[in-house]
């Protein structure tokens, strides 16, 4: 699966800094167009959901399980949190930057911490947060 696929180029290369984002449909792009025409735009999300981390979209026919069933937005948001788990935790931040390079540990973890304080959040509190 995609996801695992940047779990696995991440801890392959040793990426130092490691961030990624789900699709979010922001008015007036080409994503947001294509993905109304498509009828892939989640309406029960309000704009407070927009932040790059929440899934708002339906995922797309290619993204199916081992079964072959298409994947829900639920799954997909699930899958997306785990990778950011892996790629964010304490393991993996020491196994990716091995040198030592004190400003990546500090980077990486303050962006785990950011995470986490945003998973707590609720939504009208983490819209105003970033």
């Amino acid at each position: 699966m995609f996801l695992k696929g940047l779990w696995s180029l991440s801890k392959k290369n040793h990426l130092e800094m490691v961030q990624f984002t789900v699709p979010t449909p922001y008015p007036g792009t080409k994503l947001r167009d294509k993905l109304l025409a498509e009828g892939r735009v989640l309406p029960q999300y309000g704009w407070e959901h927009y932040d790059c981390t929440t899934v708002v979209i339906k995922p797309p026919k290619s993204m199916r399980d081992k079964r072959g069933i298409d994947m829900t937005p639920e799954e997909f948001q699930a899958r997306y949190d785990w990778a950011l788990d892996q790629v964010h935790s304490y393991g993996s931040i020491f196994r990716r930057v091995k040198q030592n390079r004190p400003l990546f540990y500090t980077i990486n973890g303050l962006y785990r911490w950011a995470l986490q304080e945003h998973r707590t959040l609720p939504f009208s509190q983490t819209a105003q947060t970033f």
